[in-house]
């Protein structure tokens, strides 16, 4: 079950759609601070000073807080629409702008004399996180149901055709988004409003119970959740006092938003003690003495927290299970509180030790409240890591195998694996690929009727910093995720390498690649690969091993069907191995097989001739072409040739080969093979 949880949390975190809000709000962390710093001293000179006072700096500082923040939802909308833009291969700086003119029409207001107002049901924020959604999703649907490039002239650059071509789908998008936003927003607000009139009218208890989790839902989704949700919610029962002069909205204060939303005063202690990722670390220390003063954004929108997730659980569970011990305990008249108006900045213990004029009780409380959110926090923090560390390797690696500018981490499912031992093997193989050398090495397939040359198949070998090879078999360490999709990157672009020096020298063999079963289930992967290499389709076969149809089903089946009708051929490697069905053979459309080498090793040889023989018969009858691997002996080729094998390949024969040596050995081999053929005809 655990498993299946992080499986989950994996494909939402490198859906493409959660990368891009990420990257946007990565991008605000400049911004964000600036806010952060401006509420800070606009709190504190208020705080000082007196809300009634003429002073104009705090003036000036109150009006320069105001319009800064009053355009974080445009900041929003722009980032948003213009990296989904981005990450869509659509025109970034004119989604942007579209963003902006879907939300102006939206609104039916403009920013007048330096203040931003609500706009619609919903307010100014929610409006601004999801038209860029909205928009991108109409473009997407449009460039994939029509044609647009109805400007092909090449007598204009390709800058120009390319926004021309974007003038339609950029017209249609604004009227469909602005109709849709004006024909569901009166709906959603006569669905919602009686669910919103039943909670105003529920008990204390529970209405603080829902706006805890209610604004901590909304600031998941990139809404400020305290300032939508007191727009859309009565909040007059924060002022209702709990016991003596302490009020529900002081339970908030100090003890379910201890540092800002989800506690975070909690998550920033966290993720320092525990957590190893030097992002997560560099904006916990950042945002610590905003933290301190109860200010959360920076640490919301830089971690972030939003869309992610592996917090989403403990930063929902932290606050409302602080806020249900926080009543209780208070209900009860236990703990002694004095009447005193706080400052929302006024820091934690700080804040404990004025409310309860100096009572230790009160401070340990709040203090158990602190340590009790940290330990909440703490596996989910170790489980982030994991999956954030995966991805600086895989960076690291993709850097060094000069494939960084193809790698784009959203497009493949990381496998997160906390097994230790499992962990370690992995570790010491990406330090093995980081400080030695990955090489493409070759090995012939003979014909089984005269031993010509039939192709060669590629294999990965690794040799270490010592110079010495690797086990044939190490990427079965990472043999899923995202390193495995920077390796064989890295494979896509040695082979054409390759080819490309071999058809110089007149030498076009068919190459045997065996691709991850993992990346067939990425269909962004496949397609980068598919354009990579069509031009060389004749010449490249794909083998793909059973466990793919097995483990992945329809999709990887898809995929595989798509790689086919490009025109590249495929064939069904390790057949034999461990589990095999014979659905494999009716699944997908192949043209060939590879009998696994455990047929030869594991059972005695008139077993081994009994099934290799079966197996052989079946594939033939199918019209599939039939590969022994591993052929190690003369009796093992003799067993493959009765049972009626078409190639054979193994180190009988030869190793694999550096791609220069096997261009010799083949072109010797061939001479050898044509002199012996004369000879025997003379």
């Amino acid at each position: 079950m655990r498993h299946r949880k992080i499986s989950l949390a994996q494909r939402i975190s490198n859906n493409m759609v959660v990368q891009s809000v990420r990257e946007s709000f990565i991008a605000l962390i400049p911004y964000l601070i600036l806010i952060s710093v401006l509420t800070l001293g606009s709190a504190l000179l208020t705080s000082i000073l007196g809300y009634s006072t003429d002073n104009s700096l705090l003036l000036h500082l109150q009006a320069t807080h105001r319009s800064v923040y009053s355009l974080f939802p445009l900041a929003i909308l722009i980032s948003l629409s213009f990296h989904l833009g981005k990450n869509y291969q659509l025109q970034p700086v004119a989604c942007s702008i579209l963003g902006l003119a879907c939300f102006i029409t939206a609104n039916n207001q403009l920013i007048d004399s330096g203040h931003i107002l609500q706009g619609g049901f919903f307010g100014f924020q929610p409006y601004a996180m999801l038209l860029p959604f909205m928009i991108i999703s109409v473009l997407c649907l449009l460039r994939r149901k029509f044609n647009f490039d109805y400007v092909i002239s090449r007598a204009i650059s390709d800058h120009l055709r390319l926004h021309l071509n974007f003038i339609l789908p950029y017209t249609l998008t604004f009227f469909l988004v602005s109709a849709l936003v004006f024909g569901f927003s009166p709906a959603i607000k006569s669905i919602l409003s009686p669910l919103f009139e039943t909670l105003n009218n529920s008990p204390i208890f529970t209405q603080g119970i829902m706006r805890t989790l209610g604004s901590q839902i909304l600031w998941f989704f990139g809404i400020h959740g305290t300032n939508t949700y007191n727009l859309l919610i009565d909040t007059s029962f924060l002022a209702q006092p709990l016991v003596n002069n302490f009020r529900i909205g002081d339970v908030f204060n100090l003890f379910s938003a201890i540092g800002g939303a989800g506690n975070a005063i909690s998550l920033v202690i966290a993720i320092l003690l525990f957590s190893k990722d030097q992002h997560s670390r560099q904006i916990a220390r950042i945002s610590f003495p905003f933290a301190c003063f109860n200010i959360s954004e920076i640490l919301i929108f830089g971690l972030p927290i939003i869309f992610n997730p592996y917090l989403l659980i403990p930063f929902i569970l932290t606050p409302v299970i602080s806020f249900i011990l926080a009543y209780c305990v208070i209900a009860t008249g236990t703990l002694p509180f004095i009447e005193c108006n706080l400052s929302w900045i006024t820091p934690p213990i700080i804040n404990s030790w004025q409310v309860s004029n100096g009572n230790i009780y009160v401070l340990l409380f709040q203090l158990v409240i602190i340590i009790m959110g940290i330990f909440i926090y703490r596996p989910f923090i170790i489980v982030s890591h994991l999956y954030n560390n995966e991805r600086e390797v895989a960076e690291d690696l993709a850097k060094n195998l000069s494939v960084l500018g193809e790698y784009n981490y959203h497009t493949l499912k990381p496998q997160i694996n906390t097994n230790i031992n499992t962990k370690s093997a992995q570790n010491t193989l990406i330090e093995n690929i980081l400080t030695g050398n990955l090489h493409l090495h070759y090995q012939p397939i003979l014909k089984s009727c005269g031993l010509k040359i039939e192709g060669i198949e590629a294999l990965l070998r690794l040799e270490n910093s010592s110079g010495e090879l690797c086990k044939p078999d190490f990427l079965e360490e990472v043999k899923r995720g995202s390193i495995a999709e920077v390796i064989h990157l890295w494979i896509i672009n040695r082979l054409i390498d390759d080819i490309e020096s071999w058809r110089e020298k007149d030498f076009k063999p068919k190459i045997f690649v065996n691709f991850n079963a993992e990346l067939l289930y990425s269909e962004e992967f496949t397609d980068r690969f598919i354009k990579s290499l069509c031009e060389y389709n004749d010449q490249i076969v794909i083998e793909i091993k059973e466990r793919a149809l097995i483990d992945r089903g329809s999709v990887s089946i898809q995929n595989i069907k798509k790689i086919h009708d490009n025109n590249f051929r495929i064939i069904l490697d390790d057949y034999g191995h461990r589990h095999s069905t014979l659905q494999a053979l009716f699944n997908i459309q192949i043209d060939g097989v590879n009998i696994d080498n455990t047929l030869l090793k594991d059972f005695n040889p008139q077993l081994s001739a009994i099934y290799y023989g079966q197996i052989t018969e079946l594939c033939h009858n199918l019209g599939l072409k039939v590969r022994a691997k591993g052929i190690e002996t003369k009796e093992q080729e003799a067993l493959v040739k009765r049972a009626g094998a078409d190639t054979l390949q193994g180190w009988l024969y030869v190793t694999a080969l550096p791609a220069k040596e096997a261009f010799h050995f083949c072109r010797s081999w061939q001479d050898k093979i044509t002199q012996e053929s004369s000879s025997t005809k003379k």
